[in-house]
């Protein structure tokens, strides 16, 4: 096997691999970053709708977010606590009641 020399095109060409894998996983990132943010907003909404079952305001119950908690870690795993479950309802309302939608949450992250 030929051994390839250190000239200046190889360590131009190492230096163009970095920055590539670098990007490359900043990107991915900031793409998860947005799914999440994304996901946490749509469940939220999901739960405050469910919550208030057509009404003004819901009749909130602790009840209900142990129960999707307990159903939710049982299919996933770790995340899905009461109090996580109360920070993502409360993710939702805050920027619902600002009047920002799903788009402009993300766009914004």
């Amino acid at each position: 096997m030929r051994k390839i020399a250190k000239t200046q095109n190889y360590s131009d060409l190492i230096t163009d691999l970095t920055s590539l894998i670098e990007h490359g996983r900043n990107a991915a990132v900031r793409y998860v970053n947005t799914a999440l943010v994304a996901t946490y907003w749509l469940m939220g909404r999901r739960i405050v709708e469910f919550e208030q079952k057509g009404k003004v305001r819901a009749e909130y119950g602790e009840s209900t977010l142990r129960k999707i908690s307990e159903d939710l870690t049982k299919k996933f795993g770790k995340g899905f606590s009461s109090p996580q479950l109360k920070n993502i309802r409360q993710f939702y309302l805050t920027y619902s009641e600002k009047g920002y939608t799903l788009s402009s949450v993300v766009s914004h992250k």
